[in-house]
């Protein structure tokens, strides 16, 4: 199979980790109005206990797989042992933990707040197997330098979600909004079953075919690999999980403890999670997308010892990661209401006003989220993940506290405040072990502060198309087209990117010769 660069793989798997966010997105925007603010907030505290639950289930698993998958075949070692014992492990653990989720399903959704949510985890628990073995296939695909099946795997999980999701959650919602929310959660574990057999078929169909037998086949030394390898990993993996769970918790109560009732403290909560994080997390994705790729790259290049391979690498994640999110937050702080306006027209006023606000305060997080992801992704790929166990513990704590102190003050924004916390930490606290470990670049402070400076102008630009052109559609799509155009004009002005940076990056050619150009003394 042909090998890809960092930034083809990036490229790739970003675009269809683009689609799939949009259809989520997307996906969302109907939810709302089937469901309603409470319902989106009932769905997304079921969804809470979900992600930690597989964050227990596969832990640090797939990042531990692609390692060492990696590693095995630069040593021409066969890696399909260490997918093997992988699936061993992680499918008899999410057998059991599901039925655990199922067992304490009362207890979990009294401690939330809303004890309505409780037939909603027997629905979800066969999605832990299921998200269990699928992860297991991606990290050994991404450790062999193909992403392909992991980016059309999420892309299936959306679009089948989208299918029957919303179609069951209308069907069912006539019954009342928990029914609805049981609809949108089978959906949920009807996409992640189509998706597992789509890769479990790729796998086959590619001549991968390795059979598992736990007793004659079993290798001992990468058992121990694993494990060693994940433990960190699933430590590091579980800290933001338990977060967004105890944000539920904190959100729900101490708004129930204020005065107001379930169903208005579920409604801001959703309003919060399901509403306003959809949007926000949008633009991450791509950093998400590098943080995936990048993992296997950084790891080849630490086992060679390379640290000018790693710096350049790191450099090239982290503008690309700078560019793209800088730019989201100055655009959803512009025009939050109008953004609302549009994917959100069946909430009321109320509703409105609350996500609009919420949008603006936690727009601040997106290029810290971006920047914390991508810091973190490549001080794990060093074999440093201790660092980053630290470094969100220590975030997490200071999210939860200013949350909870926050939240009695200005009611469910205190939530925004508490993400902007832990956001500005935890990328400080990465970048600096980064830097410590890789040594420093002076040339990416400079092409991050330039990004910065442009981005401010871009901010007055789209503010003007946000206060002169009133119809929420057309200010909002006229804006963002003037500003990416000037945008793009001024980052290749400015020269952010050089030499083959973008490699494999859509559209990278064109942009050199516009930056070529553009910067016509350097020719």
């Amino acid at each position: 199979m042909k090998r890809r660069t960092m930034a083809g793989n990036a490229a790739l798997l970003s675009v269809f980790s683009i689609i799939a966010k949009v259809i989520s997105a997307l996906y969302r925007v109907p939810l709302t109005s089937v469901l309603g603010a409470e319902g989106m907030g009932m769905y997304q505290l079921v969804f809470s206990i979900y992600a930690l639950i597989l964050a227990l289930t596969t832990g640090g698993i797939p990042v531990a797989v692609s390692r060492l998958t990696s590693e095995n075949n630069a040593l021409k070692k066969d890696s399909r042992v260490v997918l093997k014992n992988a699936l061993l492990s992680v499918v008899g653990t999410s057998v059991v933990l599901a039925a655990i989720l199922c067992v304490l399903s009362g207890f979990v959704a009294r401690i939330q707040g809303n004890e309505g949510v409780k037939s909603g985890y027997y629905v979800i628990a066969p999605a832990v197997v299921f998200v269990g073995a699928l992860s297991m296939f991606r990290g050994w695909f991404q450790g062999n330098n193909d992403v392909i099946p992991t980016a059309v795997s999420g892309l299936f999980e959306q679009v089948f979600k989208l299918a029957f999701g919303l179609t069951l959650a209308k069907i069912l919602s006539k019954y009342g909004v928990i029914y609805g929310v049981i609809g949108a959660l089978s959906g949920v574990m009807i996409s992640e079953f189509v998706a597992l057999i789509y890769i479990v078929i790729t796998y086959f169909s590619r001549g991968k075919i390795y059979k598992i037998n736990a007793v004659e086949s079993c290798d001992k030394d990468v058992q121990s690999a694993i494990l060693k390898t994940s433990v960190v990993f699933a430590i590091a993996g579980f800290i933001i999980p338990f977060s967004q769970f105890i944000d539920g918790i904190l959100i729900v109560n101490i708004l129930k403890a204020s005065g107001e009732s379930i169903s208005l403290a579920t409604a801001k909560y959703g309003l919060y999670s399901g509403t306003v994080m959809s949007v926000v997390n949008m633009p991450v994705v791509l950093s998400v997308s590098l943080s995936v790729a990048i993992v296997p790259v950084i790891a080849s290049a630490t086992a060679k010892r390379d640290i000018d391979e790693i710096r350049k690498k790191g450099a090239t994640a982290v503008k690309l990661a700078f560019v793209i999110s800088t730019f989201a937050a100055v655009m959803m702080f512009a025009f939050s209401d109008k953004i609302i306006a549009v994917l959100y027209p069946r909430l009321n006023r109320a509703e409105t006003q609350t996500a609009v606000r919420l949008l603006r305060i936690i727009s601040f997080t997106v290029p810290m989220g971006a920047l914390r992801e991508i810091y973190a992704s490549m001080i794990m790929a060093i074999d440093k993940t201790g660092k980053i166990i630290v470094n969100n513990s220590f975030s997490v704590a200071l999210k939860i506290a200013v949350t909870a102190i926050c939240l009695q003050n200005f009611n469910v924004y205190g939530a925004g405040y508490g993400m902007i916390a832990f956001s500005a930490v935890g990328v400080i606290l990465n970048a600096r072990d980064f830097y410590i470990l890789s040594g420093k670049n002076l040339k990416l402070v400079k092409n991050v502060s330039t990004i910065a400076a442009i981005n401010v102008i871009m901010f007055l630009l789209a503010w003007a198309f946000d206060i002169y052109i009133k119809n929420p559609i057309l200010s909002l799509a006229t804006g963002f087209v003037v500003a990416s155009f000037a945008y793009v004009v001024a980052a290749a002005f400015s020269g952010v990117f050089d030499g083959d940076e973008l490699s494999g990056v859509p559209f990278s050619k064109a942009y050199y010769k516009l930056s070529q150009k553009l910067r016509f003394w350097e020719s």
